[in-house]
């Protein structure tokens, strides 16, 4: 259900968008004959062709297209019995309308501006890094860990002992072509809080740097083994490799800013812009 309302979301942004949708398109009735209607209200159809791009990677899933589907009908009554009250003629509509279109058209100018992906180095985000310390500071405490989980516990059993002697990092090699790994996990960063099940949380809490738990049999058919990294206390700043995804994720907001904030500078310059100061 969240995957469907993901996509949903995606496609009919909020009613703005939805308004702005139905109307840019409203006139848009003519279908290839050879694709296929699964819809239709009055004069207004769904295709095939609109549902699988609606519903990308799940337009295979019979749940979630008839979900899709009925709050589509949903959606094109509302709009029509919407059309017969006049709504759409109304001026707080059409202003509406307006703002959206230009909400719309700016987005994506902007989306066309970034579309070129941000070139950064590792030394570069590093630097970024360093001297903003401070804001990556985490309010709970954290565990970085090692797991390994096997549908076999001989295999865990194995798995466990080349850690023991050779590392984690060696023992990955016997994961490699192993059919009965069920996933394995390096450097997890993990919240406290979001470490479940509790006894999981319990094992991890327990062990000392670089200890290796005893084989865990967390559920049915499932064992595992993990291997506690480090820990970090809570108002403490993890070291940057473990806060890489994140570090990128604020230097790239940081640099897309920049892009827009300079384009917008060179608009002002172009476009005949008068602010009324007595407002």
């Amino acid at each position: 259900m969240t995957n469907l309302k993901m996509h949903i979301n995606q496609y009919l942004k909020n009613s703005l968008f939805i308004i702005l949708f139905v109307v840019l398109f409203w006139g848009c009735e003519e279908k290839n004959i050879e694709d296929k209607v699964i819809a239709k209200v009055n004069s207004s159809v769904l295709t095939s062709a609109e549902l699988d791009i609606a519903l990308g990677e799940l337009k295979n899933e019979k749940r979630y297209r008839q979900e899709y589907i009925n709050e589509w009908i949903r959606l094109e009554i509302l709009f029509q019995e919407a059309a017969q009250n006049n709504i759409t003629k109304s001026k707080e509509y059409v202003d509406l309308l307006n703002l959206s279109r230009k909400k719309l058209a700016s987005g994506m100018y902007i989306n066309k501006l970034l579309e070129d992906e941000v070139s950064l180095s590792k030394q570069e985000l590093l630097d970024y890094y360093n001297s903003t310390r401070e804001d990556f500071t985490i309010y709970d405490k954290a565990y970085v860990v090692n797991r390994a989980d096997f549908k076999v516990e001989e295999n865990a059993a194995v798995f466990r002992e080349i850690v023991l002697k050779r590392g984690w990092k060696l023992a990955n090699y016997y994961l490699a072509n192993n059919e009965n790994v069920i996933k394995s996990e390096t450097n997890q960063f993990l919240f406290e809080h979001k470490i479940n099940p509790p006894f999981l949380f319990r094992i991890i809490k327990s062990l000392r740097p670089d200890e290796v738990s005893v084989i865990l049999n967390l559920e049915q058919d499932v064992f595992t083994i993990v291997q506690l990294v480090k820990n970090y206390p809570a108002n403490s700043v993890p070291d940057y490799e473990f806060v890489e995804d994140e570090v990128r994720s604020r230097y790239i907001a940081i640099k897309n800013k920049k892009i827009i904030d300079e384009q917008m500078e060179l608009l002002y310059s172009r476009y005949n812009v008068v602010i009324n100061r007595d407002n």
